[in-house]
């Protein structure tokens, strides 16, 4: 398989692109404009959440969004589905709005949110069903396609509560798959699970989209490790805005078993953690 082009390095392992201009440009697939959000906060004041953020997502492009609880990574992932307003600002997806790019983007969450009284493929097709595709026998065709393609092909017919936590994430992984998003919003989607089986489904995720990379994912961990292992770039939010906005140059495949050792891997996860250590 071809490595993944990656922009020049300013240095031996990190390209930093804080510098990128964040306004709209015709291949980014998401971008923040002078975005500020706001909530009430319990003493009757205000919580400013994001202040005069600017950021761009090049189409195509893994961004790992990472930062402190309360530091606005969902708030962002939100605001991109269409679910959060700006108080200010604009978000621009896929070249419109957020509610009139939903059909195009796919939204995976921490837990798996199936459907108790379906099968596999019978959840897998829940989302086909939602968007009108027929006959019924391409909806089947399509979910086995995806169960297969995360190696749940023998467990179709079986129902969520006959599944162990890593197998129903990895239902939930190719429900959103099936409905051919051309952004992936994620929301800590491994972080229920446990270690092992963690690693799986980065695995079993990270094997499909390396195979198709025009997807555009905005991907929020709390795990550093996690973020510079899968994605392309990462940005480190806090204080209302970006504190780092730093590239993965690590060629592609990737190997999560090693990627560990990596010397850019080490490079990049100090230099996180010493940002979040200010």
């Amino acid at each position: 398989m071809p490595t993944r082009a990656h922009p020049s390095k300013t240095g031996p392992a990190v390209a930093d692109t804080s510098a990128r201009p964040g306004g709209t440009h015709r291949t980014d697939a998401v971008t923040f404009e002078q975005v500020t959000v706001a909530f009430p906060a319990a003493d009757g004041g205000v919580r400013t959440i994001l202040q005069d953020l600017d950021l761009a997502i090049p189409a195509g492009q893994f961004l790992a969004v990472v930062g402190r609880s309360g530091c606005g990574k969902t708030t962002m992932l939100n605001m991109a589905a269409g679910l959060v307003e700006a108080a200010d600002g604009t978000v621009t997806v896929l070249g419109s709005t957020p509610q009139a790019a939903r059909k195009r983007m796919g939204f995976m969450l921490a837990r798996d949110a199936l459907l108790p009284w379906r099968t596999a493929s019978g959840n897998v097709q829940y989302g086909l069903e939602l968007r009108g595709v027929q006959p019924a026998a391409d909806r089947k065709a399509t979910a086995s396609r995806w169960l297969s393609a995360v190696h749940l092909a023998d467990h179709e017919k079986h129902y969520p509560w006959q599944l162990s936590q890593g197998m129903r994430q990895r239902v939930a992984l190719a429900r959103t798959w099936a409905l051919d998003p051309e952004l992936l919003l994620m929301d800590e989607p491994f972080a229920a699970l446990d270690v092992n089986t963690r690693r799986s489904a980065q695995d079993r995720f990270l094997d499909l989209w390396q195979r198709e990379e025009h997807r555009t994912v905005m991907f929020v961990t709390h795990d550093l490790g996690e973020a510079v292992a899968l994605a392309d770039r990462v940005v480190l939010m806090g204080e209302g805005g970006v504190l780092d906005d730093v590239m993965v140059d690590i060629e592609r495949p990737r190997d999560l078993t090693r990627i560990a050792m990596d010397s850019a891997y080490q490079d990049i996860l100090e230099r996180l953690r010493t940002h979040l250590r200010r």
